[in-house]
């Protein structure tokens, strides 16, 4: 009885080994985390990308440059951040050739933006993305956009306190900020949009300004293909066709003038119809606003009569700057809106049709948009 007692319990010790996990075990202060990467293309050579990671320093380090193998450098700046250069083919054969400039274990457990150039092709653009997918230690969670020129130099940016990537990741999820100027596309997100059917993917731009950055516009992309840039009133006028605008405010010309409406509010509901043999576009907006400034800066009370007015006036004008926005992507074939998806989940007998023939149908449907403006007044000051 005793030896089967003591097999037992030498059975269970055997078995409860795995269970420590020690073995992989590193020092925090061995492991250096990645918080952002950014992929530029390389002249005269589409094999190669040019790879930039940024890594979290937490001791000051002084200035200066220094070699490594595989062909990387090490920038180091006289900051909390330091960027390792490397050219390679594919982004973990750069990340191992990074690894030799460093004696820290990388990981991308704390990584925060992932920001490629908008000159990049698709072959280059699905090889980045699509690795950072299948690497399971990676935060899919992190932010995907587009630079719009060089993706090196807005990572090498010194007009913050904190590092560029950390700076743009702060600000991105701020709450208070306006971002009816720009779409926020997480790495999943991109990725999904690429597989779904009726829909293409879209990312926000990222700009040098100085010595800082700014984020303004989207990047329209057909499959991995970065394809059409949308400036930062596209933008806007993007957000009111297919999702929200929150705190937003508009100068509405009328007659030579001007009047103001904040705190603009909207919701819309897109959806695709047929008639007569066309297809339609449609998509219904809710505009809710309070007026800030009339044509004679609230001199005198407006009247109720004038106030219709106004919303009339308000409401063709935004329907003409959505319109536009819309036929510009229906030009390049470049359903972000995601009408295809609605026509899918409408019709999905019809899917394989949607699949192969949406962006030409897109491109030739007739947009119709109603617009519903409603704003309010809280009178003058006088």
């Amino acid at each position: 009885m005793e030896v089967k007692k003591w097999v037992s319990l030498l059975f269970i010790s055997f078995l409860s080994l795995p269970i420590t996990g020690c073995w992989d075990y590193n020092k925090i202060n061995e492991r250096a985390p990645i918080i952002g990467i950014a992929a530029d293309p390389v002249k005269g050579d589409d094999n190669k990308i040019s790879f930039t990671f940024q890594v979290q320093r937490f001791t000051p380090s002084g200035g200066g440059k220094g070699g490594g193998g595989g062909g990387g450098t090490e920038a180091q700046l006289p900051t909390n951040y330091v960027n390792f250069h490397v050219v390679s083919t594919d982004l973990h054969t750069a990340l191992a050739s990074a690894q030799t400039l460093s004696i820290k274990k990388f990981y991308l457990g704390d990584f925060n933006l992932l920001l490629i150039n908008r000159h990049l092709k698709a072959p280059q653009v699905a090889k980045v993305v699509l690795e950072f997918i299948r690497d399971t230690s990676s935060d899919r969670l992190a932010y995907l956009f587009c630079a719009d020129k060089s993706a090196l130099d807005i990572l090498s940016l010194t007009g913050t306190h904190e590092s560029p990537s950390d700076a743009i990741h702060d600000q991105l999820d701020a709450k208070a900020m306006q971002k009816a100027y720009f779409t926020r596309t997480k790495v999943w997100e991109f990725w999904r949009d690429i597989h779904r059917i009726g829909i293409e993917p879209k990312v926000g731009i990222i700009k040098v300004k100085g010595s800082t950055f700014d984020v303004a516009g989207m990047e329209a992309f057909s499959s991995y293909q970065p394809k059409y840039k949308l400036n930062r009133w596209d933008s806007v006028f993007f957000h009111l066709l297919n999702d929200h605008l929150h705190e937003m405010a508009f100068q509405i010309p009328d007659r030579g003038k001007n009047f103001e409406v904040h705190h603009i509010h909207t919701t819309s509901h897109i959806k695709v119809l047929h008639q007569k043999g066309k297809t339609i576009l449609y998509d219904h907006i809710i505009v809710n606003g309070v007026l800030s400034n009339d044509e004679i800066d609230n001199q005198t009370n407006l009247s109720n009569r004038e106030l219709s007015r106004y919303e009339q006036v308000m409401g063709k004008y935004l329907k003409n700057q959505s319109e536009k926005v819309l036929k510009k992507l229906q030009q390049q074939k470049l359903d972000i809106f995601g009408f295809g998806q609605y026509e899918v989940i409408q019709h999905p007998e019809r899917l394989e049709d949607i699949q192969k023939n949406w962006p030409d149908t897109f491109s030739s449907a007739l947009p119709l948009i109603k617009m519903d403006v409603h704003i309010h007044h809280t009178g003058t000051l006088m």
